[in-house]
């Protein structure tokens, strides 16, 4: 941990450990005058000594305190950019298009992970009836992800209805997906290359690719894959059960947590 954070950690902590001492203080009948600063160190010090258990207690509750303010700035993050998120044109959609809860996963075309997480996320889409499944390209892991999103992007303005098809097939390749790779399967595709080569270039994809950049920023979304599910925004695989759990609580309650 940072020298900075760990002192400020260990401020916090001290705060919330005299709050919880000056509740001792307050029910104390021995004469203590807690207008004096030296006598009241020694308390606090003494107490603590005797208590330790206090500090324990003031740091779960600082952490509590702490993932709930964060909580709190996810979900208007995401009630705020809502749209974007959703409804960005050219973002594969799966399951149910008008269904009412809605996942979404950024990823990235050479992402061990996101391919690994393939097979789980169809069985979720077929078994998780009302669910929307929005993909959402996040390409992070050097040139060769640029491009093959890039050419994804492209290929679906030149031929959405095979839109599907191409993303699958990009993302089952084996080695790095790159624009050599995604032109062959454009071409088995029907789509010429050249011209898939050209569309690549449309400034509508950079403009794409900066806005989800911008919204994983205001997620904090660090890596891939990443989810977006009701108020809950988190970075990494986090496995098929707790996707299903955090999507059928918010059917249930509306948050992905419910009391």
């Amino acid at each position: 941990m940072p020298r900075m954070k760990r002192i400020r950690r260990l401020a916090a902590l001290t705060l919330a450990a005299l709050t919880l001492a000056g509740n001792a203080l307050a029910s104390d009948s021995s004469g203590f005058d807690p207008s004096n600063k030296e006598q009241l160190g020694q308390f606090v010090h003494d107490y603590l000594v005797q208590h330790p258990e206090v500090l324990l207690d003031a740091q779960d509750a600082l952490q509590a305190k702490q993932q709930q303010a964060a909580q709190k700035k996810v979900a208007k993050v995401i009630a705020d950019n809502r749209q974007a998120l959703y409804y960005a044109p050219g973002d594969l959609v799966l399951g149910d298009p008008d269904g009412s809860v809605t996942l979404v996963e950024f990823y990235d075309y050479n992402c061990p992970y996101c391919r690994a997480a393939v097979s789980d996320m169809k069985t979720i889409v077929a078994n998780e009836k009302g669910l929307r499944y929005v993909l959402k390209e996040f390409p992070i892991l050097g040139d060769d992800s640029m491009a093959a999103s890039r050419a994804s992007m492209a290929f679906e303005m030149l031929a959405p209805n095979k839109f599907k098809t191409f993303h699958d097939r990009l993302m089952a390749i084996k080695g790095s997906a790159d624009a050599e790779r995604a032109e062959k399967i454009a071409a088995d595709l029907g789509v010429d290359p050249k011209q898939l080569e050209a569309k690549m270039k449309d400034p509508k994809i950079g403009a794409r690719i900066r806005q989800t950049y911008a919204l994983a920023d205001k997620l904090n979304l660090t890596g891939t894959p990443a989810y977006v599910v009701g108020d809950m925004a988190v970075s990494g695989v986090i496995g098929a059960d707790a996707l299903r759990k955090a999507i059928g609580n918010v059917r249930a309650c509306g948050s992905t947590t419910c009391s």
